[in-house]
């Protein structure tokens, strides 16, 4: 649409718009999902197995994405689109009022709620994992100990910095048509870094977990050994 003026891209851009920000904010919700297991598997680990047992996350996956989905198709398809506008290089909502505040409210301040409390409850992980190792660390050795800690820091870095990815985007994707005027810089502040976040959130996730990187590059694994107390240290 952008390079090559196609127009029958742009006459259906508003269904581009409905799924780019559908799968947008189930990426959000899946990471505040996935928050919340962490959370409770650190601080509620005797009842972790009940409300995360197979059964569990396979209903709370359906109702994730039903929801996710009634709300994008009632907001973004029926009373609103989110289509490409020719003038300002950008997917927007539909110009009246009531799409405004939708995505005012709808879209901007929701999302970076939940990207904060994402960061908040992550954070939160972090520091009980440190004290319930701080305990255990008797009967480790001091390699387990420093890898304990090494994971801690990785898993903290991960989270600030997808949190600052999915908030940077939004900052941008608000505020740069309010204060830039030249298409190519809106045309890269909205619509290319709406869609370049979830390949930077996966990028995050790659740089920060070597093993990750290692089952990429088809190497073999590092055996490790931990300690498991009171607390499921696996499921962090």
């Amino acid at each position: 649409m952008a390079f090559f003026n196609e127009p029958h891209m742009k006459h259906f851009s508003h269904y581009c718009g409905f799924l780019l920000l559908f799968c947008y904010e189930l990426s959000v919700m899946t990471h505040f999902t996935i928050s919340i297991n962490r959370f409770f598997a650190a601080w509620a680990p005797f009842y972790y197995e009940k409300m995360f047992s197979l059964k569990s996350t396979r209903m709370i996956l359906v109702i994730l994405w039903v929801y996710t989905g009634s709300v994008a198709w009632l907001f973004y398809q029926y009373f609103c689109h989110l289509y490409y506008d020719e003038e300002t290089h950008f997917f927007t909502f539909t110009k009246t009022e009531f799409c405004g505040q939708i995505g005012w409210y709808g879209d901007f301040l929701k999302n970076a709620a939940f990207v904060a409390i994402i960061v908040g409850l992550d954070v939160l992980t972090v520091l009980r994992v440190r004290h319930m190792t701080k305990k255990v660390s008797t009967s480790m050795s001091e390699d387990t100990q420093h890898n304990f800690t090494a994971r801690d820091i990785r898993f903290l870095k991960q989270t600030v910095f997808q949190g600052s990815v999915f908030m940077l985007e939004l900052l941008t994707y608000f505020f740069f048509p309010i204060y830039f005027k030249n298409q190519w810089i809106v045309f890269l502040g909205t619509s290319f870094a709406w869609v370049a976040v979830h390949a930077a959130d996966g990028m995050v996730v790659i740089v920060c977990n070597p093993e990750i990187r290692r089952f990429l590059m088809c190497k073999k694994p590092m055996h490790q050994v931990s300690v498991t107390r009171s607390f499921n240290t696996q499921n962090l």
